[in-house]
């Protein structure tokens, strides 16, 4: 199972230029302060930026992602990610995503910038990104 396997995410729109997804609370997601920790908080808009920079064809990884914390998360049914691309270069492709709780409050916000290294996602793709590309995902 990889990370974003484990975060169990759901899709409501998926297209080359926004991704919004969510993705179920779980207690072990809660920091000492009994708020979600800011690692899930990045990494669901980690997840979001990336696939709307790899657009299900390229590989691009992550070359710099910057996120602020504007309220906590403490209680929720679910996380929420609206990811939306800002430009596609032929190198570099920046996405900003907000991140969201039930209450609809903004928790966060994101600026990743990604690195196209290939014009193929010629990678062995794990089951998740399979499912993602044959459009054969959870939906909400």
């Amino acid at each position: 199972m990889t990370f974003n396997e484990f975060l169990d995410p759901e899709y409501h729109i998926m297209n080359s230029e926004v991704v919004e997804l969510r993705i179920p609370y779980k207690d072990v997601y809660i920091n000492e302060l009994g708020s979600v920790h800011g690692a899930i908080i990045m990494a669901i808009g980690d997840l979001a930026t990336g696939l709307v920079a790899i657009d299900k064809k390229y590989l691009a990884p992550t070359q710099s992602s910057y996120t602020n914390f504007l309220k906590p998360i403490i209680k929720t049914e679910y996380i929420y990610a609206r990811a939306e691309l800002v430009k596609r270069g032929r190198r570099t492709v920046t996405v900003d995503c907000k991140i969201w709780s039930d209450d609809t409050d903004l928790a966060a916000i994101n600026r990743t910038e990604c690195t196209v290294i290939s014009n193929e996602l010629d990678i062995e793709k794990s089951k998740m990104m399979e499912n993602l590309i044959n459009e054969n995902y959870k939906k909400y």
